[in-house]
């Protein structure tokens, strides 16, 4: 205790040559380096630009069956929003466009097939790169079930990333 009565504060804030702020902004920038080593992904997480081949397939839904058409395979695909370049188109495959409907008999809620509609899904391959925090085909990540709002040269349409395959 008899410390603490020694140390003069002044009406400047001052411990003899050192300011109170000049503490505080040093303690300040200690925490910002410790958080920041924390929180940056490791060296070796990270993996060389488009070393790795992905498979994803896109549902576009609500279509008419005629639409699948218009996905030509083999066409360039960009994200529609950013206008990246996010692969190329592998295959197309159509199936029946589901939706949850009351079946009054039984009294439960069955999914039921809507006439007139299908489901789209577009089949892509891209060089992406893949660490462990994200898979990335330039600066688009691929997540399942992610929004995503695709082009080529014929059509436009917005669907959902519903299936990935990484291969090394």
């Amino acid at each position: 205790m008899e410390f603490w009565y020694r140390i003069k504060v002044n009406k400047h804030l001052k411990i003899g040559n050192v300011s109170l702020i000049d503490v505080v902004v040093v303690m300040a920038i200690i925490v910002f380096i410790l958080l920041a080593r924390r929180f940056s992904a490791p060296q070796e997480a990270t993996a060389a630009p488009g070393s790795i081949t992905l498979r994803y397939t896109v549902e576009l839904q609500k279509k008419q069956p005629d639409f699948a058409d218009k996905v030509q395979v083999g066409a360039q695909v960009y994200d529609s929003q950013r206008g990246y370049h996010i692969g190329e188109v592998e295959g197309v495959t159509v199936g029946p466009y589901k939706e949850d409907a009351p079946d009054h008999d039984e009294l439960i809620i069955r999914r039921t097939a809507i006439d007139g509609l299908c489901s789209v899904y577009v089949d892509i391959v891209a060089q992406a790169t893949v660490t462990d925090q994200t898979t990335a085909i330039g600066e688009f990540d691929v997540l399942i079930g992610k929004e995503i709002y695709i082009r080529t040269k014929d059509f436009a349409s917005g669907g959902y990333v519903v299936k990935r395959v990484v291969e090394e």
